[in-house]
């Protein structure tokens, strides 16, 4: 019997456009089978944007609570449903996951 090894298949992370691709294409998909995407065929073409113009995703927005805010490179907030909402950071309570930025290093004892 012949040793056979087995392929090298790692597992990619995923990058920061392909999570916000992602988000984009699972909420275009609810929308669509609700009826609520018009005549739209791609998410893309549902938001007027593209992954890589995003540069945070909110979780929670304080007097809406929790949902999903795309924060593009123009500043430009939109919500799940593709709606333009509110600029103000301060109105966005939990952290935002910024998709860009470099992690911080953690202390060790």
């Amino acid at each position: 019997m012949v040793n056979a090894k087995k392929p090298n298949v790692q597992k990619r992370r995923p990058g920061p456009a392909q999570i916000v691709d992602n988000a984009m294409r699972a909420h275009f998909l609810v929308l669509r089978t609700q009826g609520r995407t018009a005549d739209a065929r791609t998410a893309e073409e549902f938001y007027g944007f593209r992954a890589r113009d995003v540069i945070e995703m909110h979780f929670e927005k304080r007097g809406a609570g929790r949902g999903l805010w795309f924060r593009l490179r123009t500043g430009r907030v939109i919500n799940a449903v593709g709606k333009a909402t509110t600029r103000a950071r301060s109105l966005y309570g939990v952290p935002a996951r910024t998709l860009y930025a470099v992690p911080k290093k953690r202390r060790t004892r």
